[in-house]
């Protein structure tokens, strides 16, 4: 507490107003609710003292008196934002000495994704140096296909963690040392590195072992899409009341978004009035910029025409597919392919600003989400005088 009681002369003019206990509970109380009035700036309480509540019996209560009190409005905002950029630096620190201390956050997270790469380069290994038509057409963008779609949906790795820390930040929140937002920042950036770290790990062995087209700009979609994942997940961790549901809305999201990324069905394939949700989810700039990155400008020369035994497709069809003629050409090429797509126009500068874009749109709103629970959440506790 703040307030004390020295021995000090009475104040007759005053003496009336405290009861003549000073331990009876009654004083106490009005001394509390003379000092809670300034709780918001305790920290910046100073030594100054209000005139003396003095009781019979030769005791006064002396109260600290608020510097704020008479001040002007931008000495207040400049007291209010020195406290939150401590409480926001302070929280950041916290969030990055978590992720040294708790090395399960980020390891669980690189054993799933290295052993994730491990598979599919043992799978598709060597696949830049084949040339058959299924290699070509439907292992490549298979391959770019399930990197994209498994990648975005273990982001809900990152739910469990956050919602352990749920119990703790509502506690600190609700004693006024953050506003929920400041965490929610700190997270974002703890998130970054890891996001870093898995692109780079996952980057490394794929395109190692399958020898696909890339390097620093697949390494650099992958980073931007991790970031866009998380981001999900940390909303649903925030509107969600329980981890079950939180897992089941998130799943359900990345579902949705891999299904309408134009893998499955072209965009001009969609039903009418559905055509909007090809341009929703991040997961469409980013499986057509890796398409656009692996085909563009790529020609196979000597294609084989030889499909495997057990193979339901038509040989001849696909090349006079994507040839766009009625013979057969061993020579494919590329833009062909993405012209198929419905990608052959991509800018892929363009989709990674828009990849940043998306995941600063869903932060910000899990911020405003957060600043509208805060409020309702403090005028739901109302404290009464009586």
């Amino acid at each position: 507490m703040l307030f004390k009681m020295p021995d000090m002369e009475i104040d007759e003019n005053r003496a009336g107003e405290m009861p003549q206990n000073p331990n009876a509970p009654e004083m106490w109380s009005r001394c509390f609710k003379q000092w809670n009035n300034n709780e918001d700036e305790r920290e910046s309480l100073t030594d100054q003292t209000r005139p003396s509540l003095a009781l019979n019996g030769g005791k006064s209560v002396i109260i600290r008196k608020d510097p704020r009190e008479g001040s002007s409005i931008s000495t207040k905002v400049k007291v209010v934002t020195k406290k939150s950029s401590i409480g926001a630096i302070e929280l950041t620190r916290r969030a990055f000495t978590n992720l040294i201390r708790n090395p399960v956050v980020l390891g669980l997270r690189f054993a799933i994704y290295a052993g994730m790469s491990l598979v599919i380069g043992i799978l598709f290994f060597g696949l830049e140096e084949k040339n058959d038509i299924h290699s070509i057409l439907i292992s490549r963008t298979a391959l770019l296909y399930f990197i994209i779609a498994f990648c975005s949906s273990m982001s809900v790795a990152v739910i469990p963690f956050a919602m352990i820390d749920r119990a703790i930040v509502q506690k600190e929140v609700r004693n006024h040392l953050y506003h929920p937002a400041f965490y929610h920042a700190s997270q974002v950036l703890a998130s970054i590195p890891v996001c870093l770290i898995l692109s780079i790990a996952v980057t490394v062995i794929v395109l190692s072992m399958t020898g696909i087209r890339g390097s620093t700009q697949f390494g650099l979609i992958l980073f931007l899409t991790f970031l866009c994942a998380d981001a999900v997940s940390m909303f649903v961790s925030h509107i969600s009341p329980e981890l079950i549901s939180a897992i089941c809305i998130s799943s359900g999201i990345f579902g949705i978004f891999t299904m309408v990324m134009g893998f499955l069905v072209p965009p001009s394939n969609f039903p009418k009035g559905t055509g909007w949700l090809y341009y929703v989810p991040f997961t469409t700039y980013s499986f057509r910029s890796l398409m656009h990155i692996e085909y563009s400008g790529l020609r196979f020369f000597n294609a084989s025409e030889v499909l495997p035994g057990n193979s339901t497709i038509d040989e001849s069809q696909i090349v006079d597919f994507i040839s766009d003629n009625t013979g057969l050409t061993p020579n494919i090429d590329g833009n062909l392919i993405l012209k198929q797509f419905e990608m052959n126009d991509v800018n892929v500068i363009h989709d990674m600003y828009v990849l940043v874009g998306w995941a600063c749109i869903m932060h910000s709103i899990s911020i405003v989400y957060l600043f509208w629970s805060n409020y309702k959440s403090r005028r739901t506790f109302v404290y009464s005088d009586e």
